[in-house]
Order: structure tokens, then sequence, then C-alpha cells
């Protein structure tokens, strides 16, 4: 399984409706987007991914979900970028897990970091590589930490 990494700083964009997101995956299961990737083009449908907060003072893991397409093209998420014609890559993707960053608690940068220390856990863009040897065990202590946490957000895959 390829899992992937993509980033999230609420210094540079305010995600204004996660309780909308989460009440759409609690009632459907899942909850379409798209999200830049970085410079990566690897990413194919099925792909596994998390999404990592970073920038701000509580980081970690808050949301999970699978890729629904290839990499593709499009205007920059930035208003400034796309009025200069910057271009960015990204995927479209289902969330499957999604827990609110600034009101509940998220998979800890710190437990990251001691649990599978040879992976760089702040990466400078979206669309990290997660080594197989890690997106394993990750995917069991993820599921373990919402089951502990009460988030009723990952459905049965």
């Amino acid at each position: 399984m390829a899992a992937y990494l993509l980033t999230y700083n609420p210094k540079l964009w305010k995600w204004p409706d996660i309780p909308d997101c989460i009440a759409q995956i609690r009632q459907d299961g899942h909850y379409p987007m798209s999200w830049t990737c970085g410079n990566t083009r690897k990413i194919v449908p099925g792909d596994r991914l998390y999404i990592m907060q970073l920038g701000v003072r509580r980081r970690g893991i808050f949301a999970s979900g699978r890729t629904t397409s290839s990499v593709i093209e499009s205007a920059h998420w930035s208003e400034r970028k796309r009025a200069q014609g910057q271009r960015m890559r990204s995927i479209e993707l289902h969330l499957d897990a999604l827990l609110d960053p600034d009101s509940e608690p998220i998979f800890p940068y710190e437990k990251l970091m001691d649990d599978f220390p040879q992976v760089r856990w702040t990466p400078r863009s979206s669309g990290m590589s997660i080594p197989e040897a890690v997106a394993t065990p990750l995917e069991a202590e993820w599921r373990r930490f919402l089951r502990e946490t009460g988030a009723r957000v990952l459905t049965g895959q």
C-alpha cells in the first residue's frame, strides 16, 4: 500500500468548514475534495493519505483518506499565485476520517517522532511518500488513536 503525507498550515489557509466536512463523513462515510500534492507525480487512485497540520503549536495528523485520481495540474489555490498564472499539482480524494484540529485531539507530532523517527514529519510541501515499512504500523496506530479518542469518523474500509 502506497501512502503519502499531505500538509496543512492554517497560517497559509484556514479551513472554514471542517465541522460540515466531519458531518458529511459521519453521514456518507467520506468527504470528497481535492488537495495539493507538492511536486510528486507518483500518487495514483487508491493510495492512502494522511493530512498533517504544521506551522502552528499543535502539530500532528488530523485526517486520512484515499486518492480517487492521479495527479492533475490545476490553477494554484492561492489567489495571489493564481493571479500570477502559477499552477499546482493536486489530487482528488475521499477523506474517511477528519478531526477538528482547533477543538479535538489530533495524532501528535511527538508520537510520530517517537514511533517512526526514520521519517521527516515536517516536510516543506505536501505529497511526501511514507515508506512502506512505516505505512502499515502508522495505519494501525492512527486507527487505535481514533478509537481511543472516541472519534467516530473512520469508516470500515
